[in-house]
């Protein structure tokens, strides 16, 4: 069943499904322990101009617990993890973590399965997020895939933006320094578009901002675009973001837990593959290949893209 969201469409809202969250709060996943080959989990997060150099911090969930339980130790953009071990890990006792969680009928058809583990797909699809209060995703988007994120302890706060945004919105934050303006000034005032102004050091510093710089920029009275959907999920309800779609999250909870999907799906397949063939020929073809291989998937592809497939070595 789904609740209403501020600002809510049928392309991106918040759903109520039936997973446990009693056991997954970081508290209880500190006190059920690891497996002897589990004990550390892969961090993210910090300011943005420091998030490079986290590329292979590891943490014990156990010292994460007690950052969670201090407020991130006061940190401005707290560390959260962000770890691909979901599948493989167990807990002290040997259960494994994904004997306690289900995936939604709707969610278990991946076009994209055939690609993991090859060089175009060396991340598992599915991760562990867990986060204090302020800490988040920097604001990005899935070109090829939909993302599902079910909430097991905690709150967090979503945007979630349309392929065709302005790129004005996607930077808020950019360059800035804490306790000013997203434009600099002292007053905290913003000119230009949407009430932000950008330059070109802002647009060369990408989207990689820490999610708090982006939520504090937005707070000062910019406006969202048409289209846009705001949702406070809840533990218990999982969002589904669609393919091209931006968003960034921010964690509003002393401590959140979340898993996280990436997966593609069939009916998006013949608008999103396309895209893909002018940026990688190669795993275009790769993909299309493995796709060919499952029956269900083959129905209803166009035949442009067949030929495509056959013209390049593809057999059927």
């Amino acid at each position: 069943a789904a609740r209403p969201v501020t600002g809510g469409s049928a392309t991106a809202e918040a759903c109520v499904v039936p997973f446990a969250t009693s056991s997954w709060s970081v508290a209880s996943l500190a006190a059920r322990g690891c497996g002897a080959n589990d004990r550390h989990f892969s961090v993210d997060g910090g300011p943005g101009f420091a998030r490079l150099s986290l590329a292979d911090a590891r943490v014990g969930i156990d010292h994460f617990a007690a950052y969670c339980e201090n407020d991130g130790d006061g940190d401005l953009a707290p560390l959260y993890i962000f770890d691909p071990a979901l599948a493989t890990r167990t807990f002290a006792d040997g259960t494994p973590y994904c004997d306690e969680f289900g995936v939604p009928e709707c969610f278990t058809h991946d076009t994209m399965a055939g690609l993991q583990g090859s060089i175009f797909r060396p991340l598992p699809p599915a991760w562990l997020l867990v986060g204090p209060r302020r800490s988040g995703t920097p604001i990005h988007d899935h070109p090829h895939t939909v993302a599902w994120n079910v909430l097991l302890d905690g709150t967090k706060l979503w945007v979630c933006l349309p392929p065709d945004v302005d790129p004005i919105f996607l930077l808020l934050g950019a360059g800035q320094e804490r306790g000013q303006g997203s434009s600099g000034d002292e007053d905290g005032s913003a000119e230009g578009k949407a009430g932000v102004e950008q330059n070109e050091e802002d647009e060369e510093e990408g989207f990689d901002l820490e999610a708090m710089a982006w939520f504090e920029s937005w707070s000062k009275g910019t406006l969202l675009p048409k289209g846009a959907c705001v949702i406070v999920q809840r533990a218990g309800e999982v969002v589904f973001v669609p393919a091209g779609w931006w968003h960034v999250v921010l964690n509003c909870s002393a401590s959140t837990t979340a898993l996280s999907h990436s997966i593609g799906l069939r009916r998006d397949f013949a608008k999103t593959w396309p895209s893909l063939v002018e940026e990688d020929p190669e795993m275009a073809l790769f993909w299309l290949q493995q796709v060919l291989k499952e029956e269900a998937y083959c129905d209803g592809l166009p035949n442009w893209i067949l030929e495509w497939g056959k013209g390049r070595g593809n057999s059927k």
